[in-house]
């Protein structure tokens, strides 16, 4: 079960995206500095338009750059820690599902 940890390995961030992402120039300042991050970090990956997932091994400078944009343009944020690679995370939305054991 992939459940909070208190030694991780992954964080999970997660930015409030406004209503409209269109015109919107705060959004559109702090989604360009975040892919920009993505782009150069190889341990981030970018699984939605609003959450990325880091790997915390190599990953803390990215962490922390995220977080420093967020807070440049006042977006609020979430970040989920876990010990092991959510296996719930799927993009694109119609991607399958891996089978969960029962």
């Amino acid at each position: 079960m992939n459940a909070p940890c208190c030694n991780p390995k992954f964080a999970l961030v997660i930015a409030d995206a406004p209503k409209s992402i269109y015109g919107n120039t705060t959004w559109i300042n702090f989604s360009t500095k975040a892919d920009t991050i993505a782009e150069k970090q190889k341990c981030l990956e970018k699984t939605a338009e609003n959450v990325w997932l880091i790997t915390l091994e190599n990953g803390l400078l990215a962490l922390g750059q995220i977080v420093e944009a967020a807070d440049t343009a006042g977006c609020a944020i979430r970040v989920l820690f876990f010990a092991d690679k959510p296996n719930w995370i799927k993009y694109p939305p119609d991607a399958e599902t891996p089978a969960v054991p029962k």
